[in-house]
């Protein structure tokens, strides 16, 4: 500070180690306006997924009926009558939890050497001309890859554990 001789430049530098930053020659950064206005937006938008999730879940029980039984009798006559209150779940899709893809089918894939995205349309055209209803089946590209990855690692930890040679090996 004791170098400047111009008090204006003092005073600037002053004001900007002030509590406040008065002496900021800042404008809005734009930027960063920006990133916090995608931030609060998505956060808005987790809480509004968060209210539809429950509302959601809420809307899948409904009152399926009142019984009334009355257990009243001339000892009881101030009781009120007990209301029994069945809940029932609307699901509005069945859980697709089928394995539709067996062992054989996952290494009958693998040897054609068959894709993924493939296989979802060998298996869906497969399904419907044995007379089945593909949209029930968990027929998806996931579904399909999880299940050859299962099959293999099946085989080849029985393989691995059948495996023992008793004579020395060279590998080439």
């Amino acid at each position: 500070m004791n170098i400047l001789r111009n008090e204006e430049d003092k005073d600037f530098l002053l004001a900007q180690r002030m509590a406040g930053r008065q002496g900021v020659m800042l404008g809005v950064d734009e930027k960063l306006s920006k990133i916090e206005n995608n931030h609060m937006r998505r956060e808005e938008q987790a809480v509004k997924r968060k209210e539809d999730n429950v509302q959601r879940r809420e809307s899948q029980f409904a009152v399926v009926s009142f019984d009334f039984v009355d257990n009243r009798d001339s000892e009881n006559a101030d009781s009120s009558p007990e209301r029994d209150v069945h809940y029932e779940t609307i699901s509005k899709k069945q859980c697709k939890s089928k394995n539709s893809i067996s062992k054989d089918l996952a290494f009958a894939l693998d040897r054609a050497k068959t894709t993924d995205r493939n296989a979802v349309h060998i298996l869906a055209a497969a399904a419907s001309s044995f007379g089945h209803d593909p949209s029930t089946l968990p027929i998806s590209r996931q579904s399909i890859r999880r299940m050859r990855q299962k099959a293999q690692t099946e085989k080849f930890t029985s393989l691995k554990t059948c495996f023992q040679p008793t004579v020395p090996l060279t590998v080439h």
